[in-house]
């Protein structure tokens, strides 16, 4: 497989930095209780899938230049089974790079691995350890395979499952604060996207500091002169990147870029035109602009909430509001029984799951175990 390097973003802080298996919620920049996990959308196609037919005899299948693989052992396929994987956007928390949705024609006839491409670089206190891998099940949520390992010679993380779904490479630990942003940018190809991001703490002393993933989201299409333009996909995930609270402002970059197909109303001349967000907080884009923090700023350890914009005066404006928490109510959660269901409730900040029913009755809770009508595992 071909190595991925980390992007750091903005701020080179990596090099210091450690995160722990379960986060620090005692940090400043921490919330005091982990994000409780909630069930998301699916993700959409970021590209064309790749395919091959592995029977009994075995083999396997690589996908995204080398990022993940399936191996498919003997005995695990029946013959003319085709598997595909797709890469998609994903919202799995934590989510590092391209997430992939594998599917196979047949049912699986035994255990198969799926290996996710570690990260390529790491800085003090990071290993492909701290990497974890996520699957979707079929109510949304993002759960850990039954059995990962991690190997630091090749540097990948290896999940083995007998089902498939949607998977994604992620940070092994839950995230301090999670929540929304949007971005209006109109220099250049003028745009308002929509996103979410995880932050997870970094126990740095000196300022609450994190790793930022998430995704941003275009509209299905743009204008830009007299041409109506196409983006390759609405959502991407973000760059990996290093955010911090920096006195009484929040220093952050929006990292997402697509390649547009437009075509002239006029003419109909089709061209392909690159679009990159331009925001950050530190002027690195825009270094003959002026920018500010916008109305009032809240960096507390249950909420990062504010406003940025950079003004390049006649050539136009950049300008992120972003809210970010350490719990989001009303959410669809998952209670400790596994026959309950649950919605996000929150009181300063901090989330629990409140039980608002049961499971229907024969749901699955466990290998050979069903949920009775009482809503106990039987």
């Amino acid at each position: 497989m071909a190595r991925r390097l980390l992007p750091i973003g903005l701020l080179l802080l990596a090099s210091a930095c450690q995160l722990s298996a379960g986060g620090d919620p005692s940090s400043d920049g921490g919330a005091s209780s982990p994000v409780i996990p909630t069930a998301t959308t699916k993700g959409l196609p970021q590209g064309p899938p790749v395919a091959s037919a592995i029977g009994p005899a075995g083999g396997s299948l690589l996908a995204g230049d080398g990022e993940v693989q399936l191996s498919v052992p003997a005995g695990s396929a029946a013959a003319g089974t085709v598997f595909t994987i797709t890469p998609i956007s994903s919202r799995a928390a934590g989510a590092l790079g391209t997430s992939f949705r594998i599917e196979a024609s047949q049912p699986l006839t035994g255990p198969v691995q799926v290996s996710f491409l570690g990260l390529g670089y790491y800085g003090a206190g990071l290993s492909t350890s701290s990497l974890g891998v996520r699957f979707q099940d079929a109510r949304g949520f993002w759960l850990p395979p039954d059995s990962t390992t991690h190997d630091t010679a090749t540097d990948t993380v290896t999940a083995t499952t007998s089902h498939l779904s949607d998977w994604a490479l992620v940070l092994d630990a839950p995230p301090g604060l999670e929540g929304t942003f949007t971005l209006v940018q109109d220099i250049g190809i003028p745009f308002t996207a929509t996103g979410t991001a995880a932050l997870y703490t970094l126990p740095i002393a000196s300022e609450p500091t994190f790793f930022l993933t998430g995704t941003v989201t275009l509209p299905p299409t743009l204008t830009y002169g007299n041409s109506t333009c196409v983006p390759d996909a609405q959502t991407k995930n973000l760059d990996l990147s290093v955010a911090e609270v920096h006195g009484a402002g929040f220093r952050l970059g929006i990292n997402g870029l697509w390649t547009l197909t437009c075509t002239d109303a006029a003419t109909g001349a089709v061209t392909q035109q690159v679009l990159p967000t331009t925001f950050d907080t530190l002027g690195i884009n825009f270094v003959r602009c002026s920018g500010q923090y916008v109305g009032t700023q809240v960096n507390g350890s249950s909420f990062i909430q504010g406003s940025y914009t950079t003004d390049c005066g006649a050539t136009g404006t950049v300008s992120a509001t972003w809210d970010f928490r350490g719990c989001s109510p009303g959410g669809i959660c998952q209670p400790t029984n596994l026959c309950e269901t649950g919605v996000v409730a929150c009181t300063g900040g901090v989330g629990a799951c409140t039980t608002t029913g049961f499971q229907p009755a024969g749901t699955s809770c466990g290998t050979g175990r069903t949920c009775d009508v009482a809503g106990t595992c039987i």
